[in-house]
């Protein structure tokens, strides 16, 4: 189960590495992902042992299915859309032998064929945290980030590589960025390719958050201040993109936060996410977020997974399950939840936002099931 990263056009992952799968702690022999594009439409991938298949779907026909075959065996999914919504691409992490893989499909929706299918391996400058983070602003530049092998005290050598939807490489030495150590052990994705931005946590201190420019030439962009948000943005579990000048965000510890921040004011608000309380033999219920939050085409809504476990008064713990949190980004508001129910893990999910009315859409037990909020 993976659960893939939204940007200005939703996405699926896993975040994948983003993935939600980690973060519940459960097995499934599929990866999924999904994505609303702007017109409400939708497609959603599926990746199994050696096979990959996309759907596109529309609201008044049957989902047209393409299959391709998968190099290794599937361990997260993200999709994305194109800002023209020509291109579809998917971006798998395999594990192929010893090594994982990136294999990248990208389907021309103006002749529902293959424009490439190729794979991205692991070297050198390109060791861990490969992934597919979609499409460079609004063209069909695609992105593949990850970072190089580094020792634990140095910092932290950051690769960007960008293909041609045609599976050709643009620039091939790719850009390189240096950031302090601390975001080798940062699991939140940081990478925003509608505004071509990496963000950054600061080595000791975490604050504030900066950015800079994912290609192109060096240069420092937004940052956020400590104040913004009582220090909560300072190293968050998860950090997403739903406008140029604003930051969504969450923690977890003694209290689960999501929170916004208006970067060109400095401003910014945040909310406590609702806790199970401790019953019975239960001493206290901990949480964990999914790295990528999903968010709506518009940028109003995101989603973000969280899994829980609860631990008794003999230090035992166990998984009891997980939710996902629906939020309105300004002003900051939870919208619903989503309980984890019926055996079944999350898998893919993707969000769309329209008309006063928000779509959650999820993979459980093996198909793909639509939420309303609010209901109908």
């Amino acid at each position: 189960m993976s659960a893939p990263r939204s940007e200005n056009v939703a996405t699926v992952s896993f975040l994948m590495l983003l993935s939600v799968a980690p973060a519940l702690g459960a097995a499934t022999p599929e990866r999924s992902c999904a994505v609303f594009g702007a017109d409400g439409r939708w497609a959603a991938a599926v990746t199994s042992s050696g096979t990959l298949v996309l759907e596109m779907h529309t609201l008044n026909a049957e989902p047209e299915a393409i299959k391709l075959p998968l190099e290794g065996e599937p361990q997260s999914c993200r999709l994305f859309l194109s800002a023209d919504q020509r291109y579809a691409a998917v971006g798998a992490v395999l594990s192929a032998g010893n090594e994982d893989i990136l294999q990248i499909a990208v389907l021309d929706r103006s002749t529902s064929k293959w424009a490439s299918n190729f794979v991205v391996k692991q070297r050198e400058d390109l060791s861990a945290k490969l992934r597919l983070d979609g499409f460079l602003g609004d063209t069909s530049k695609l992105v593949v980030t990850g970072t190089g092998r580094s020792r634990p005290r140095e910092d932290v050598k950051y690769k960007i590589l960008l293909f041609g939807a045609d599976g050709q490489s643009i620039a091939d030495s790719g850009f390189d960025r240096i950031v302090p150590r601390s975001n080798g052990s940062w699991d939140a994705d940081p990478v925003d390719t509608k505004h071509n931005r990496l963000w950054l946590v600061g080595s000791p201190q975490y604050c504030p958050l900066k950015s800079v420019t994912l290609t192109g030439s060096l240069d420092y962009g937004p940052s956020i201040a400590e104040t913004a948000v009582g220090g909560a943005a300072c190293f968050p579990n998860f950090i997403g993109f739903p406008q140029a000048d604003v930051v969504v965000g969450g923690n977890t510890g003694n209290q689960n936060w999501v929170w916004r921040v208006d970067v060109g004011s400095g401003t910014g608000e945040k909310i406590e996410l609702p806790e199970a309380k401790p019953k019975g033999l239960v001493k206290w219920n901990s949480y964990g977020m999914s790295h990528v939050p999903e968010i709506s085409p518009d940028g109003e809504v995101f989603v973000i997974a969280r899994s829980a476990t609860a631990w008794d008064t003999f230090d035992r713990n166990r998984n009891t399950g997980g939710e996902l949190d629906i939020v309105q980004s300004k002003p900051l508001k939870l919208l619903g939840v989503i309980p984890l129910k019926g055996g079944c893990d999350f898998g893919g999910v993707a969000v769309d936002h329209r008309n006063g009315s928000t779509t959650v859409l999820q993979r459980r037990c093996g198909k793909w099931e639509r939420d309303e909020f609010p209901k109908r």
